[in-house]
Protein backbone atom coordinates (compact mmCIF):
# COMPACT_ATOMS: atom_id res chain seq x y z
CA UNK A 1 0.00 0.00 0.00
CA UNK A 2 1.13 3.43 -0.02
CA UNK A 3 2.13 6.36 2.35
CA UNK A 4 -1.05 7.65 2.26
CA UNK A 5 -2.86 4.65 2.75
CA UNK A 6 -0.81 4.07 5.92
CA UNK A 7 -1.14 7.63 7.23
CA UNK A 8 -5.10 7.58 6.74
CA UNK A 9 -4.25 4.34 9.38
CA UNK A 10 -2.54 6.71 11.43
CA UNK A 11 -4.78 9.61 11.24
CA UNK A 12 -7.94 7.66 12.00
CA UNK A 13 -6.00 5.97 15.29
CA UNK A 14 -5.03 9.41 16.26
CA UNK A 15 -9.27 10.66 15.71
CA UNK A 16 -9.77 7.75 18.42
CA UNK A 17 -7.76 9.64 21.04
CA UNK A 18 -8.12 13.13 20.45
CA UNK A 19 -9.99 15.33 22.80
CA UNK A 20 -14.15 14.57 22.38
CA UNK A 21 -14.34 18.10 21.68
CA UNK A 22 -11.48 18.23 18.60
CA UNK A 23 -12.96 14.94 17.18
CA UNK A 24 -16.35 16.89 16.67
CA UNK A 25 -15.27 19.35 14.91
CA UNK A 26 -14.20 16.90 12.25
CA UNK A 27 -17.21 15.96 9.53
CA UNK A 28 -18.23 12.43 9.62
CA UNK A 29 -17.90 12.64 5.82
CA UNK A 30 -14.19 13.46 6.16
CA UNK A 31 -13.91 10.51 9.25
CA UNK A 32 -15.69 7.97 6.71
CA UNK A 33 -13.39 8.47 4.08
CA UNK A 34 -10.40 7.93 6.27
CA UNK A 35 -11.67 4.75 6.91
CA UNK A 36 -12.41 4.21 3.86
CA UNK A 37 -9.10 4.92 2.18
CA UNK A 38 -6.62 3.73 5.20
CA UNK A 39 -4.66 0.74 5.37
CA UNK A 40 -6.12 -2.07 7.50
CA UNK A 41 -2.77 -3.81 7.46
CA UNK A 42 -1.10 -1.54 8.69
CA UNK A 43 0.05 -1.59 11.94
CA UNK A 44 0.16 1.49 13.56
CA UNK A 45 3.54 2.03 16.07
CA UNK A 46 1.63 5.16 17.89
CA UNK A 47 1.02 5.57 21.52
CA UNK A 48 -1.50 7.47 22.79
CA UNK A 49 0.15 8.20 25.92
CA UNK A 50 2.96 10.38 24.35
CA UNK A 51 2.53 13.58 23.20
CA UNK A 52 1.74 14.18 19.38
CA UNK A 53 5.00 16.25 18.76
CA UNK A 54 6.98 13.19 20.20
CA UNK A 55 5.71 10.26 18.39
CA UNK A 56 7.48 8.67 15.54
CA UNK A 57 4.99 8.95 12.51
CA UNK A 58 5.15 9.05 8.57
CA UNK A 59 5.75 12.38 7.31
CA UNK A 60 2.09 12.60 5.26
CA UNK A 61 0.56 11.97 8.62
CA UNK A 62 1.74 15.28 9.49
CA UNK A 63 0.75 17.01 7.13
CA UNK A 64 -2.64 15.59 6.89
CA UNK A 65 -3.00 16.71 10.17
CA UNK A 66 -1.90 20.04 9.94
CA UNK A 67 -4.85 20.43 6.95
CA UNK A 68 -7.04 19.01 10.26
CA UNK A 69 -5.79 21.55 12.30
CA UNK A 70 -6.27 24.43 9.32
CA UNK A 71 -9.50 23.57 8.32
CA UNK A 72 -11.31 22.35 11.60
CA UNK A 73 -8.85 23.50 14.68
CA UNK A 74 -7.94 26.83 14.52
CA UNK A 75 -9.18 28.93 17.18
CA UNK A 76 -9.25 32.45 14.99
CA UNK A 77 -8.99 33.74 11.63
CA UNK A 78 -5.35 35.26 12.97
CA UNK A 79 -3.96 32.22 13.99
CA UNK A 80 -5.52 30.35 10.54
CA UNK A 81 -4.46 33.16 8.72
CA UNK A 82 -0.56 32.55 9.91
CA UNK A 83 -1.04 28.74 9.86
CA UNK A 84 -1.93 29.56 5.59
CA UNK A 85 1.35 31.68 5.74
CA UNK A 86 3.17 28.72 7.12
CA UNK A 87 1.41 26.57 4.33
CA UNK A 88 2.76 29.07 1.58
CA UNK A 89 6.48 29.39 3.01
CA UNK A 90 7.05 25.97 3.21
CA UNK A 91 5.20 25.40 -0.31
CA UNK A 92 8.07 27.58 -1.79
CA UNK A 93 10.66 26.12 0.51
CA UNK A 94 9.58 22.73 -1.58
CA UNK A 95 9.74 24.18 -4.23
CA UNK A 96 13.00 25.49 -4.23
CA UNK A 97 14.09 22.18 -2.72
CA UNK A 98 12.44 20.43 -6.06
CA UNK A 99 14.14 22.53 -8.48
CA UNK A 100 17.61 22.76 -6.59
CA UNK A 101 17.69 18.97 -6.98
CA UNK A 102 16.11 19.39 -10.58
CA UNK A 103 19.44 21.79 -10.99
CA UNK A 104 21.38 19.74 -9.41
CA UNK A 105 20.42 16.47 -11.44
CA UNK A 106 20.83 18.61 -15.14
CA UNK A 107 24.44 20.07 -13.63
CA UNK A 108 25.14 15.97 -13.33
CA UNK A 109 23.78 15.69 -16.68
CA UNK A 110 25.47 17.62 -18.29
CA UNK A 111 29.20 17.03 -16.39
CA UNK A 112 28.65 13.51 -17.42
CA UNK A 113 27.71 14.00 -20.70
CA UNK A 114 31.03 16.49 -21.17
CA UNK A 115 33.15 13.48 -19.31
CA UNK A 116 31.42 10.87 -21.92
CA UNK A 117 32.34 13.61 -25.30
CA UNK A 118 35.78 13.96 -23.46
CA UNK A 119 36.76 10.46 -23.03
CA UNK A 120 35.08 9.91 -26.64
CA UNK A 121 37.60 12.54 -27.85
CA UNK A 122 40.32 10.99 -25.98
CA UNK A 123 39.13 7.56 -27.52
CA UNK A 124 39.06 9.39 -30.85
CA UNK A 125 42.39 10.41 -30.51
CA UNK A 126 44.11 7.14 -29.25
CA UNK A 127 42.98 5.28 -31.93
CA UNK A 128 44.10 8.38 -34.76
CA UNK A 129 47.50 8.18 -33.16
CA UNK A 130 47.65 4.51 -33.20
CA UNK A 131 46.52 4.33 -37.36
CA UNK A 132 48.85 6.97 -37.77
CA UNK A 133 51.68 4.55 -36.51
CA UNK A 134 50.61 2.18 -38.21
CA UNK A 135 50.74 4.16 -40.89
CA UNK A 136 53.66 5.18 -40.60
CA UNK A 137 55.31 1.64 -40.05
CA UNK A 138 53.68 0.42 -43.32
CA UNK A 139 54.79 3.64 -44.74
CA UNK A 140 59.05 2.50 -43.64
CA UNK A 141 58.61 -0.83 -43.89
CA UNK A 142 57.51 -0.43 -48.02
CA UNK A 143 60.58 2.81 -48.22
CA UNK A 144 62.66 -0.55 -46.59
CA UNK A 145 61.61 -2.79 -49.01
CA UNK A 146 61.89 -0.28 -51.93
CA UNK A 147 65.35 0.20 -50.62
CA UNK A 148 66.11 -3.09 -50.36
CA UNK A 149 65.02 -3.96 -53.85
CA UNK A 150 67.51 -1.11 -54.73
CA UNK A 151 70.22 -2.70 -53.37
CA UNK A 152 69.46 -6.10 -54.62
CA UNK A 153 69.07 -4.90 -58.13
CA UNK A 154 71.96 -2.73 -58.17
CA UNK A 155 73.74 -5.86 -56.50
CA UNK A 156 72.72 -8.19 -59.34
CA UNK A 157 73.83 -5.42 -61.63
CA UNK A 158 77.49 -5.60 -60.24
CA UNK A 159 77.59 -9.18 -60.25
CA UNK A 160 76.61 -9.12 -63.87
CA UNK A 161 78.31 -6.94 -64.95
CA UNK A 162 81.74 -8.58 -62.84
CA UNK A 163 80.32 -11.74 -64.72
CA UNK A 164 80.25 -10.05 -68.12
CA UNK A 165 83.77 -8.65 -67.23
CA UNK A 166 85.17 -11.81 -66.34
CA UNK A 167 83.93 -13.93 -69.16
CA UNK A 168 85.37 -11.14 -71.52
CA UNK A 169 88.50 -11.66 -69.96
CA UNK A 170 88.13 -14.98 -70.37
CA UNK A 171 87.08 -14.88 -74.25
CA UNK A 172 89.85 -13.12 -74.13
CA UNK A 173 92.44 -14.98 -72.55
CA UNK A 174 91.14 -18.14 -74.79
CA UNK A 175 91.95 -16.17 -77.87
CA UNK A 176 94.95 -15.14 -76.73
CA UNK A 177 95.98 -18.95 -75.87
CA UNK A 178 94.65 -19.65 -79.03
CA UNK A 179 97.04 -17.37 -80.85
CA UNK A 180 99.52 -18.98 -78.90
CA UNK A 181 99.05 -22.61 -79.80
CA UNK A 182 98.57 -21.67 -83.25
CA UNK A 183 102.51 -20.79 -83.52
CA UNK A 184 103.54 -23.59 -82.14
CA UNK A 185 100.89 -26.81 -83.14
CA UNK A 186 98.48 -28.32 -85.86
CA UNK A 187 95.14 -27.17 -85.50
CA UNK A 188 91.99 -29.28 -86.73
CA UNK A 189 90.51 -27.72 -89.77
CA UNK A 190 87.43 -28.26 -91.43
CA UNK A 191 85.81 -31.71 -93.45
CA UNK A 192 85.57 -31.61 -96.75
CA UNK A 193 84.55 -34.15 -99.03
CA UNK A 194 84.91 -37.19 -95.88
CA UNK A 195 88.73 -36.04 -95.78
CA UNK A 196 90.16 -33.95 -92.67
CA UNK A 197 92.00 -31.57 -94.18
CA UNK A 198 94.38 -30.02 -91.49
CA UNK A 199 95.90 -26.44 -90.90
CA UNK A 200 99.75 -26.22 -90.69
CA UNK A 201 100.75 -22.91 -88.57
CA UNK A 202 103.32 -22.04 -86.30
CA UNK A 203 106.73 -24.34 -86.67
CA UNK A 204 105.35 -27.50 -87.54
CA UNK A 205 105.92 -26.92 -91.05
CA UNK A 206 109.49 -26.52 -90.24
CA UNK A 207 109.65 -29.86 -88.12
CA UNK A 208 108.09 -31.68 -91.37
CA UNK A 209 110.39 -30.55 -93.93
CA UNK A 210 113.36 -30.87 -91.09
CA UNK A 211 112.23 -34.59 -91.51
CA UNK A 212 111.83 -34.77 -95.02
CA UNK A 213 115.30 -33.62 -95.93
CA UNK A 214 116.48 -36.34 -93.00
CA UNK A 215 114.38 -39.26 -94.49
CA UNK A 216 116.21 -37.89 -97.57
CA UNK A 217 119.26 -38.42 -96.80
CA UNK A 218 118.62 -41.58 -94.85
Amino acid sequence: MSDLAKAYAEIDYILKYIPEDMSEKVPESVKERIKKEKDTDYKVMLDYTIPLDEQDMLKTTRTMIALLFYNYWCESPEEKEELRQTFVENEKKKQAQVAQEKAKEEQEKVAEARQAAESRKIMEARKAEEARKIAEANKAAEARKIVEARKAAEARKIAEARQAAEASKAAEANKAAEANLGNNYVTVGVVENNQLITQEKGIWPKIKNFFRKLFKKS
